[in-house]
């Protein structure tokens, strides 16, 4: 059985406690997945009534379908250090939760294996998937409901997506049923397929290439399609392949055989409505509403001249122009600069009258408009039109056109221009929810990625550094601190941002009305600008923090600790943001968890649990490293060995109790008088043993005895009162006949068994007539 296995037995209740406290659930299994021990929160997790109906099952069989997804056991050859998967299980109330597992193997020493595994539950992380999958899922519905057909092809002509319309377009016409990843050249007829390459060769190339295509359906009548080939682009503008966009024009056509146009009214509204049609194709082919509104100005230039066309959003009494375009006859207008300028509706007649009614306005001549406001570059205006335009019963935009001759603009443009209101907030609504999904999937990504950063570190300094460092990919700050409860106090543990990190190290009380109202109720803080707050007191010492965000760090109801972000703008964080950091926090509160359990698994493992200095399996690990240097580069190197005299009468006298509390208070003692590189540790009962580096066996000689005199002239305080005790110390160096430490601690402990039969309470040197070939250590002397 390994030196680990040995200390958790010793200390079987404080591993107990670490196990069944865990806020993860944990569970050792065999190699068959017989379960052999669970915690409380898998017992919780599970839904079970207590910890031995759950140890009545396999690991197997509480997975709802081991195989459909991952299954147990895995490939064990695999397994290094630890296997991460994702899986269903089975509640005991029959109901199935998704878990994210992490095996670890466990080898013994003397060959047994096991596996010691961690659960937690993600099935609220899988639900959220789930519903972003049914928000994009909408949005493709909102496609397909389009009466254009819609097909995106790749640089190789290969189909990437197309909607409804497309796919039973082609079907009815061409027998053809579409399928993504194949040739879109395939489902052409093979005497149209040259020239369609052609014109996909020119679109790869920046064209655009419209033209009418006449087809006799299965039915033996002839139908007509206007086609739209454009470059698909990025963002960026890049070309990443093709758009292929078909409307049917079959009834324009039909309308054009039975009457002529004759009337400028006729042709009028049918550039009206092939102006609708193209602003629909705008709406298709692209989800960025930037593009969809230049789109939608240049459509209705046309149908409703303008001098300057704008499209502001409406947002809390403000307007800003989101889109502008010029009809090019004034250049001296800098389109770029005006482009995202906010505008006061309460300052602005015209725009309010509209929103306070909601109805269109006509400006027959602004120098009869009573309270009109002339813009410098815009005083050649004279006539002016404004329409707004609604989503689901509020006014988000209006459409704001302008003309330098009076008396322009008539009831007949407020409706055209209202039938492009119509579609332009679809597209706005489109391209939102387009951005929504898009934004809550890059945030998703984000947290999932920032938590997967700190949840695998175990060290609890390195998981402080990794929670600041991996929070500011998930959201933006200037400044951030993390503060932990101790002792009734906050303590700051970790911190970027401050000046010259003054603030580490510090402690503040927790009766701060900011902090003591969200470690209450456990829900973030949000200040628009801190420095108007009286509650702030700008922990971290930075007077450039405006916006500020507080959210509380809980770990099974209790809370542990705050994590704050601060930002040099005013009103710089939303509840949006709130969210997602809390969201964040709770996974960087599991690790700051895990790191202190490991940490406190190290002690147990390193250091003496009664006296709190290095136990003899780890002081004896690090004596072999400085023995070697010591070698290696020809340095002194001492070993100081002693056993406290007649420590069996005390524990007689005064109870093993008062013996324990000797035992610590000595051990102290010796620890704070000797240095930093010196090691200390207990060997075992009442001896204990330190190596000097760097030091000869007379300075060594002089250290013990310091140490002998230290502790023969102070009382060792005990719930039984002042005890006084006295010890016999050995004292050894390297030489050249020193081949290992254990040569050397022997000739130590040898020369304080001198010690103890030449009357103890003194400091002995090893003789030369010593012989260690025999010599075994001896915790009874």
């Amino acid at each position: 059985m390994s030196a680990n296995r040995i200390i958790f037995l010793k200390n079987e209740s404080v591993y107990r406690s670490i196990f069944d406290n865990a806020p993860v659930g944990l569970y050792v299994c065999t190699l068959k997945g017989e379960l052999l021990d669970v915690n409380t929160a898998l017992v919780n997790i599970l839904g079970y009534s207590d910890r031995e109906k759950l140890l009545q099952n396999n690991l197997s069989n509480l997975m709802v379908d081991p195989e459909s997804g991952t299954s147990f056991p895995p490939n064990f050859d695999q397994i290094k250090t630890i296997y991460f998967s994702e899986m269903q299980l089975e509640r005991m109330d029959g109901n199935w939760i998704w878990v994210r597992n992490s095996l670890q193997k466990i080898v013994e020493e003397n060959g047994t294996t096991y596996f010691i595994g961690s659960v937690e539950d993600i099935t609220s992380i899988k639900l959220n998937e789930l519903k972003f999958a049914e928000a994009e899922a909408n949005l493709r519905t909102v496609l397909d409901s389009s009466v254009l057909s819609f097909t995106l092809i790749d640089q190789d002509f290969h189909i990437l997506a197309y909607n409804h319309s497309a796919f039973e377009t082609f079907k009815n016409h061409f027998g053809a049923e579409m399928q993504e990843g194949g040739s879109f050249l395939t489902y052409l007829p093979e005497e149209v397929r040259p020239r369609v390459e052609n014109y996909f060769n020119s679109v790869l190339g920046g064209e655009s290439i419209i033209f009418d295509w006449s087809i006799t359906s299965s039915s033996g009548e002839m139908e007509w399609f206007e086609i739209h080939i454009i470059p698909a682009r990025t963002k960026d503008g890049e070309i990443f392949g093709i758009t292929f966009i078909a409307f049917s024009k079959t009834a324009n056509k039909i309308a054009e055989q039975k009457m002529q146009m004759a009337f400028e009214s006729e042709r009028k509204q049918r550039q009206i409505a092939e102006s609708l049609q193209e602003a629909g194709l705008a709406l298709a082919s692209s989800l960025d509403s930037s593009v969809i509104l230049d789109n939608i100005l240049e459509q209705i230039l046309p149908v409703v001249p303008f001098d300057t066309g704008r499209v502001l959003l409406i947002e809390n009494r403000k307007a800003k122009i989101a889109r502008i375009k010029s009809n090019n006859e004034r250049p001296q207008l800098d389109l770029a600069k005006l482009t995202g300028m906010v505008l006061d509706l309460d300052s602005l007649i015209n725009l309010h009258q509209i929103l306070e009614s909601g109805q269109p306005l006509v400006i027959d001549d602004v120098r009869k408009y009573p309270g009109w406001i002339s813009v410098p570059g815009f005083e050649y205006i004279r006539s002016w039109i404004g329409v707004p335009i609604f989503a689901q019963g509020e006014i988000i935009a209006v459409f704001s056109l302008d003309k330098s001759e009076p008396n322009f603009y008539t009831k007949e443009h407020t409706k055209q221009l209202a039938a492009f209101a119509g579609q332009t907030a679809l597209a706005l609504e489109n391209a939102q929810l387009f951005e929504t999904v898009q934004k809550r999937a890059r945030e998703a990504d984000m947290l999932r990625l920032a938590a997967a950063a700190i949840i695998t570190e175990l060290d609890l300094d390195h998981v402080l550094d990794r929670i600041l460092v991996n929070l500011k990919k998930v959201i933006h700050y200037d400044s951030a601190a993390i503060f932990l409860l101790e002792d009734g106090r906050l303590q700051t543990v970790a911190e970027k941002g401050s000046p010259d990190q003054q603030a580490l190290g510090q402690s503040f009380s927790t009766e701060n009305e900011l902090f003591r109202q969200s470690l209450t109720t456990g829900r973030p803080i949000i200040l628009k600008d801190a420095a108007d707050d009286e509650h702030f007191q700008n922990w971290l010492g930075n007077d450039q923090v405006h916006g500020w965000l507080g959210v509380p760090l809980h770990l099974r109801g209790r809370a542990i600790g705050f994590l704050t972000i601060g930002s040099v703008e005013i009103n710089a964080y939303s509840t949006n943001d709130s969210t997602l950091v809390q969201a964040f926090a709770h996974e960087a509160t599991i690790a700051l968890e895990n790191a202190r359990m490991f940490r406190e698994l190290q002690s147990l493992a390193t250091t003496d649990p009664l006296t709190q200095v290095w136990n003899r399996r780890h002081f004896i690990h690090l004596a072999k490293i400085e023995f070697q240097r010591a070698r290696r580069y020809h340095l002194p190197l001492s070993a100081i060995l002693f056993d406290i005299d007649s420590f069996k009468s005390v524990n007689d006298t005064f109870g093993h109790a008062a013996g324990d509390q000797v035992l610590s208070k000595m051990a102290k003692l010796c620890h704070d008088n000797l240095r930093q590189v010196d090691l200390f540790g207990r060997y075992g009962g009442e001896e204990f043993m330190a190596l000097l580096p760097n030091t000869p066996i007379a300075n060594a000689q002089i250290v013990a005895e310091r140490l002998r005199n230290q502790i023969a002239h102070t009382a060792m305080e005990t719930d039984r009162g002042p005890i006084h005790i006295s010890a016999s110390f050995g004292v050894a160096e390297i030489d050249e006949t020193c081949l290992d430490i254990e040569t050397l601690l022997k000739r130590a402990d040898r020369a304080a068994y001198t010690a103890k039969i030449e009357g103890k309470n003194r400091v002995s040197l090893p003789n030369d007539d010593m012989n260690l070939d025999n010599y075994e250590f001896s915790d009874n002397k």
